[in-house]
């Protein structure tokens, strides 16, 4: 697997763990070009997708160093509700404390804005498809409700980041076991290593998770 070591310094990026082959010509400040041992597919990690990550970013010694597991961005669909003049995509940033193992419990401990809408400007359907492309693998999609009823009154409310993180957790889930059913080592993550790191509203009727790998420290 290869990882890259993130730094707020566009410069200053290193390979950590396990050691990874470089491709292609030199390699400037704005990308570097890594060989991904898992899928032989190459990952780019430039500072475009950094200031669209911000939480890929080391911040501090206390914060574990995380990667992104690059995924292709979901192009079809319609974006009729989005309106004609959205060019990117609504994003719903998580940071990097939304742990996947408490997200699919519905435990959000060291999170802040969980109860907070997770797309507020923005009206959704009843069902959504949660969509997973990630480099390599077969592309994962299925729906799932997103709207809540509130107790008591029986309103249906928009989706929390909260409520997301955890629709998100759980068919990330389905995916891995289906993956892994076929080949054990094809998705080589528990979701105890994995973290939210932000949805994207990539169309009217889905959502694409982005989602990080916690690294070991040295």
């Amino acid at each position: 697997m290869a990882v890259v070591q993130l730094s707020t310094d566009d410069n200053a990026f290193s390979s950590i763990y396990p050691p990874t082959h470089l491709q292609g010509p030199a390699l400037g400040s704005d990308d570097v070009r890594l060989q991904n041992g898992v899928s032989t597919a190459l990952v780019v990690v430039s500072t475009s997708v950094l200031r669209t990550h911000p939480s890929l970013l080391k911040y501090d010694s206390g914060i574990p160093v995380k990667q992104e597991i690059m995924q292709t961005p979901y192009a079809n669909g319609s974006r009729k509700r989005l309106g004609p003049t959205v060019d990117l995509p609504p994003v719903a940033q998580y940071g990097t404390a939304y742990r996947l193992d408490r997200a699919i419990v519905g435990s959000f401990v060291g999170t802040i804005d969980h109860d907070d809408l997770a797309f507020p400007e923005i009206t959704m359907a009843q069902k959504m498809s949660i969509r997973f492309q990630f480099v390599g693998h077969t592309p994962y999609s299925r729906q799932a409700s997103v709207l809540r009823s509130t107790k008591g009154n029986g309103r249906v409310e928009q989706p929390t980041k909260g409520f997301l993180a955890t629709l998100a957790a759980r068919e990330l889930e389905r995916f891995m076991e289906s993956e892994n059913a076929r080949d054990p080592s094809c998705f080589p993550y528990r979701l105890d290593q994995l973290v939210l790191l932000d949805i994207r509203l990539v169309s009217d009727g889905s959502l694409q998770p982005s989602v990080g790998v916690f690294l070991p420290r040295t």
